[in-house]
């Protein structure tokens, strides 16, 4: 008798997977006015609820959130340095600053908080090298991370992937619009080896692969901002809006398992 491969592939029935994001809190912040120098007071504080996670459906095995905050304002009238304390549960975790450009609307995209859960507390404080920088918005979106549609090490085959990048527009709390000025897609892992992967971002496109391993580590996907790319602050201005960046996310996903 010879043992070996027979030649015949064994897979498990079609499983499929949506994705829902929450609704981003808005809030309108109208005591505005940036202190020149660090405070005490916290102008931006969200606790996370349940109300805030994605929902994926029907509920994986595993899976973390990492956090956007996004916090804007107005520089005065000479170019500005808009300076900021990030805290999780009370606890600074960093602190640093980014130049906003004179009389512009400035935004700081916080990505600074990985593997949150329901009643933590995040907050972020805010002060500014001049004395007529002012502060009118701020609102919170969370994004799945980590996450296990299969066991860890499993293969699979036939795997459809569609997303999109508007599931976290912005209406600007009746300040004024949001507009993005980058939307970063989501590494899908293609083998064990860390720097294998594809990056996908296109908007309703169904996204095929014919083999996928499931990460040991890293799940199905990583978004970049708060994931893959790291803990950081993203910051622009603009003449007219805020500019807010956001994660591409996954909204449906499709595979059969491979039988061992």
């Amino acid at each position: 008798m010879i043992l070996g491969d027979t030649g015949k592939q064994a897979h498990g029935p079609l499983k499929t997977f949506n994705i829902t994001t929450a609704t981003p809190r808005e809030t309108a912040i109208t005591s505005n006015l940036l202190p020149s120098a660090e405070g005490t007071a916290n102008q931006v504080s969200y606790t996370v609820q349940n109300s805030d996670l994605p929902v994926i459906t029907p509920n994986p095995g595993s899976m973390k959130y990492t956090v956007g905050v996004y916090v804007s304002g107005k520089a005065g009238a000479a170019a500005t340095t808009i300076n900021y304390r990030i805290f999780k549960n009370g606890v600074s975790i960093a602190q640093s600053n980014h130049t906003a450009t004179a009389g512009q609307y400035w935004t700081s995209s916080h990505f600074r908080w990985a593997d949150v859960a329901p009643g933590d507390l995040l907050e972020v404080r805010v002060w500014a090298n001049v004395a007529d920088a002012t502060i009118d918005y701020s609102a919170i979106q969370i994004f799945p991370y980590l996450t296990y549609l299969a066991k860890p090490g499993s293969i699979l085959k036939d795997v459809v992937i569609s997303g999109t990048n508007t599931v976290i527009n912005l209406t600007g709390a009746g300040v004024r619009s949001v507009t993005p000025p980058s939307t970063q897609g989501i590494s899908i892992n293609l083998s064990n080896i860390t720097s294998a992967r594809t990056t996908i971002s296109t908007s309703g496109t169904n996204y095929l692969f014919y083999a996928m391993p499931v990460h040991p580590t890293l799940g199905m996907f990583r978004v970049e901002y708060g994931d893959n790319g790291g803990l950081s602050t993203q910051s622009n201005s603009s003449a007219t809006d805020i500019r807010q960046f956001r994660n591409f996310l996954p909204t449906f996903i499709s595979f059969r398992e491979v039988l061992r």
